[in-house]
């Protein structure tokens, strides 16, 4: 939308070497920031950001690796906040349960320990998840129940600097 009618065409990153899934975006006027998962020896979290412009720079692609994860990375989110830092939440599988994990960059580059926005009560299948970031206000959104279906649509949000509400 930002150039009118012009439509570029679709860009690939190339060979990555394994299997790719689970991409989302997230854009301000400076910057389009992109993730995928990537096989490994579990999914791991990639992320490449790039000039908002046509023929914009591309920065490298870089795996976001996050401490002690236990098990890969599954159908992460992303969005910026108003100083062009990622919030990114992922699914994190442990058996059959997955806890959706918020984590938010810092000016360093580097990022906080997760928060888990899943409910400490119902722990189970998690499926697909949202996230938006907004003038200090975060919520993230999870589908409990398998891909075909669910058992509910939970919401947790960060008002007035805490996490403060799952229902």
């Amino acid at each position: 939308a930002k150039y009118g009618d012009t439509i570029l065409e679709m860009e690939n990153i190339g060979n990555p070497g394994s299997r790719l899934k689970h991409p989302d975006i997230a854009v301000n006027d400076t910057h389009v920031h992109m993730i995928w998962m990537r096989k490994m020896s579990s999914y791991v979290l990639m992320h490449q950001k790039r000039e908002n412009r046509v023929g914009g720079t591309k920065g490298p692609i870089r795996q976001i690796t996050f401490p002690k994860s236990g098990s890969g990375s599954q159908k992460s989110r992303i969005d910026l906040d108003s100083d062009g830092l990622l919030h990114l939440a992922e699914f994190n599988k442990t058996g059959i349960i997955k806890k959706l994990k918020y984590y938010q960059e810092l000016p360093s580059g580097q990022f906080t320990s997760y928060v888990n926005l899943s409910s400490p009560d119902r722990l189970m299948l998690y499926h697909w998840a949202g996230l938006e970031v907004r003038d200090n206000s975060k919520i993230a959104s999870m589908q409990l129940g398998s891909s075909s279906g669910g058992d509910g649509i939970y919401y947790n949000w960060f008002q007035n600097g805490q996490w403060g509400g799952y229902s």
